[in-house]
This record gives structure tokens, C-alpha cells and sequence, in this order.
């Protein structure tokens, strides 16, 4: 394997965890009532846009890395994944530029359809189960193969659903967040 992919999985897999502990936060700090945490959501949702708009750049940068540069073919689940995350990086863009939190509700539902497809996903990968969409198309890679492992359960399909229920949480604690965006 290229060193420049082998580095790029170890790295993709660290920020996948630390992407976990960060989703870990917001769901703790979005059922508690603590002070410390309510901060850490605070912080989160006012700078909701920006998080969501850099995390889904930087999904779309690595997706195009694993199939451009790595050669990883993707497969049917794969591409609707891509299809749901892709449009974000330009909906938080324009929510940027015009300083408009309206797209929210858009990407929690974006974000929540592909954090399913890429869970179905992954059960197919650790269960070795024959999933339909990728068995019934045959030029496509398989939907079970796993390009990469990382600390021994992060796959592309963990990777995806991890940083869709990032950004789907995230996106949660800035609708709480009604006033004006933060100046540069």
C-alpha cells in the first residue's frame, strides 16, 4: 500500500474518533443541563455553520482522496453517501456568505438519511452480510469490502456516518442559536 494512503487512513481514523468524542459531547450536552457542557453546545451551535461547512469539506476532500488518488472504487451505497454530502459543502457556504442559518433543517435531513445509508452500510461490512444495492449491481465495488480498518472497527462506512452525525448534531445546537452569526 502507498505510504500516502496508509497515512491518510491513520490519520482519517484519529480525526474519526476525535469526531466521535465530539458527537459524545453534544449528545450529553443536549439531554444535560450542566453548565460546562451547555457551553461546549453553545459554542458549538454559534458556530454551527462554520463546523458543518469545514467537516463536510473536508468528508468531500477525503472521499475524493480514497477514490481519485488511492484508487478505492466506490460502491452504490458509497455514491448516495457522496450524494447527500457533497451539496452540504455548497448549502454551508452560501449559509456563510449570506449569513443565513434557513438551511439548517436541510442538512440535519441530509445528514440524517446519509448517517443511515452509511449504518446500513457498515452492518453489511462487520456483519459480512450480502447487501442488495451493491450484490444487484455488478460493476460496482462491493458495499462489504473494507478498504481500510483503523483501530480495529473505523472503516469508510464508520467514517461517513460519523461525520454525517457530527454534522447532523452540530447543525441540532445551532438551531437553538437565533441571533446573528459571529463576525470574522
Amino acid at each position: 500500500m502507498n505510504s500516502l494512503v496508509s497515512s491518510a487512513d491513520s490519520l482519517l481514523g484519529a480525526l474519526t474518533i476525535l469526531v466521535q468524542l465530539a458527537s459524545l459531547g453534544l449528545i450529553v450536552s443536549l439531554i444535560s443541563k450542566g453548565r460546562m457542557l451547555g457551553a461546549y453546545k453553545d459554542t458549538i451551535g454559534k458556530n454551527a455553520l462554520w463546523i458543518g461547512f469545514l467537516v463536510s469539506l473536508g468528508a468531500t476532500l477525503g472521499s475524493l482522496f480514497y477514490s481519485e488518488f488511492a484508487g478505492y472504487e466506490p460502491c452504490v451505497l458509497c455514491w448516495y453517501q457522496r450524494i447527500l454530502i457533497y451539496p452540504q459543502v455548497i448549502l454551508f457556504l452560501v449559509a456563510l456568505i449570506k449569513r443565513d442559518r434557513g438551511i439548517i433543517p436541510y442538512v440535519i435531513t441530509l445528514s440524517i438519511i446519509g448517517g443511515a445509508i452509511a449504518l446500513f452500510q457498515y452492518y453489511g461490512q462487520i456483519s459480512h452480510t450480502s447487501l442488495l444495492p451493491c450484490s444487484a449491481e455488478g460493476s460496482a465495488a462491493s458495499c462489504t469490502k473494507q478498504f481500510t480498518l483503523q483501530y480495529g472497527y473505523i472503516t469508510i462506512p464508520m467514517m461517513s456516518f460519523s461525520i454525517l452525525l457530527f454534522i447532523a448534531l452540530s447543525s441540532f445546537a445551532g438551531l437553538s442559536k437565533q441571533e446573528s452569526m459571529p463576525s470574522e
